[in-house]
């Protein structure tokens, strides 16, 4: 009985053990997972400004020309 009960208790410890284990690893692909969209957001940000920049440009030459004439 006293073997039975210890196998138990090492059994129940390797199963919390893993059990921690695969949080860890869940845990670890959701952070990379979350950085990878924050890079791609950071990404996506800098060409929307950038593209807002040309605009601007493009538009205050055309006042410049418009005003001119």
């Amino acid at each position: 009985r006293e073997r039975k009960k210890e196998r138990e208790r090492e059994r129940k410890t390797e199963r919390e053990v893993r059990r921690g284990e695969i949080q860890t690893d869940i845990q670890r692909k959701r952070d990379r997972k979350e950085e990878k969209e924050g890079r791609k957001s950071e990404v996506q940000r800098d060409k929307h400004m950038e593209k807002k920049k040309k605009r601007k440009k493009r538009h205050d030459t055309y006042r410049k020309d418009q005003c001119v004439n």
